[in-house]
């Protein structure tokens, strides 16, 4: 039996994962590792600044297990420096204030697939709307919770 070919952005992903991430987070799902991968090109191609060398920025970028977001960081004049949920809130809103001309709010959501249907589009724009116009959340969405407070606090100052 031949064995199947591996599409290109497969061969891509397991290339970048194996050369970045120890073998306990090569364990974790495909779907988890995409995310990873996807966050990263995207820091990535947006950015020449020195968070290009953290193989991992994808990763620390990640929300995890949030249902409806896979990444959120805020960009700080374009790129001159980024801050995850995962940042120390106080030092965030000091650099801001003290430095930021322009924030870019990056909400990633990631899909693999070749096509989306209108319904399912809506649904992935479902959770930034939220978090923007500051709805309520349910306790068993933490991690939205914590990226809407995060938010308030920069958008508030």
């Amino acid at each position: 039996m031949a064995k199947e070919k591996k599409p290109i952005i497969e061969k891509n992903i397991e290339k970048f994962i194996n050369n970045n991430f120890d073998k306990r987070d090569r364990r974790k799902d495909d779907s988890l590792k995409f995310e990873w991968f996807v966050n990263s090109m995207h820091i990535w191609q947006c950015s020449s600044q020195s968070f290009n060398s953290n193989t991992k920025i994808g990763k620390d970028v990640s929300l995890g297990t949030a249902q409806g977001g896979d990444a959120f960081f805020i960009s700080i004049n374009n790129f001159e420096r980024i801050f995850s949920i995962n940042s120390d809130i106080e030092e965030t809103i000091e650099y801001v204030k003290k430095h930021a001309k322009f924030i870019t709010f990056h909400f990633i959501q990631t899909k693999k697939t070749e096509s989306i249907s209108w319904p399912q589009f809506l649904n992935l724009i479902d959770i930034p709307l939220k978090i923007w116009k500051g709805l309520e959340f349910d306790r068993s969405q933490p991690i939205l919770q914590k990226m809407q407070e995060f938010i308030d606090l920069i958008t508030d100052d």
